[in-house]
């Protein structure tokens, strides 16, 4: 059954030099089978044709509205601007380099509504420079706040929060992974966030230094559980291994990983 009423929801889009993908992010948000939907995307000091683009999408389109910061500030920064102008019910998030499914705002709507659910996320795609596919990245039923901890299963272009709910939330600004800590910090208010183990959303990877940017990550997540979650040095090494583990085993060993629950296979 479908849940077809008029309750908006908000499109948050940050967008910085991404000329090159950006027509598919958007247009991708325009072929959404639910058509109430704003996009907010906040151009953060774009130096190429990223303006350009977003602004005459607006021109052709009541629904698309284009905001600038003055100078580049950063994802976090970003995004709570269109998060300060948004005005749905529901507050999602889609890079200018990711790509959401056309059924991908309907079938989580649709979720929310039938069960009560405030915060929800799904399945996924990764996908390279070219679309083509790397993998695909399931999800869990539910995910609480302890669980969470031990490895980030939300991906942001999947989340949907409920402004009636908790309000209208920003992304903390002292940290790195600000999703994650966003993730974590709604998770606080809320018993579960529920997930659709079914792929709605494309996750692009261009980062031609992986091996660096992880272990980048790897100082942003201890930083994010001492600073940002305030935990002890023991709660933060308990997590910390965990987060570890998980990842070895999702990207070493997945059939080990599958049998122990860590790494969900895609409906």
């Amino acid at each position: 059954m479908l849940l077809r009423d008029e309750v908006l929801v908000s499109v948050v889009m940050p967008a910085r030099d991404g000329e090159r993908y950006i027509v598919e992010a958007i247009e991708s948000v325009i072929n959404q089978t639910y058509i109430h939907w704003e996009l907010l995307i906040v151009n953060d000091g774009s130096c190429d044709g990223t303006l350009d683009i977003a602004q005459k999408y607006a021109k052709g389109n009541d629904k698309v509205k284009v905001l600038s910061v003055p100078e580049p500030s950063g994802v976090a920064k970003a995004r709570n601007y269109g998060i300060s102008e948004s005005r749905g019910q529901y507050v999602a998030f889609l890079d200018a380099d990711d790509v959401w499914l056309p059924m991908k705002l309907e079938e989580q709507i649709n979720f929310m509504k039938l069960n009560k659910c405030v915060l929800c996320f799904s399945a996924y795609e990764k996908v390279d420079k070219q679309s083509c596919r790397i993998e695909m990245i399931g999800v869990p039923d539910k995910v609480a706040y302890s669980e969470l901890l031990k490895t980030n299963v939300i991906g942001c272009m999947t989340g949907v929060y409920d402004v009636t709910y908790f309000g209208r939330v920003f992304m903390p600004l002292n940290t790195k992974r600000e999703d994650y800590a966003f993730w974590l910090m709604l998770l606080k208010k809320v018993e579960f966030a529920y997930g659709i183990n079914k792929p709605l959303a494309k996750y692009r990877v261009h980062d031609a230094s992986a091996t660096y940017k992880k272990r980048k990550i790897v100082g942003q997540i201890w930083e994010l559980f001492r600073k940002i979650e305030k935990l002890s040095v023991l709660q933060s090494m308990y997590y910390f291994t965990h987060y570890g583990v998980r990842g070895v085993l999702r990207v070493k060993l997945p059939s080990i990983a599958r049998a122990l629950g860590v790494l969900n296979t895609v409906e």
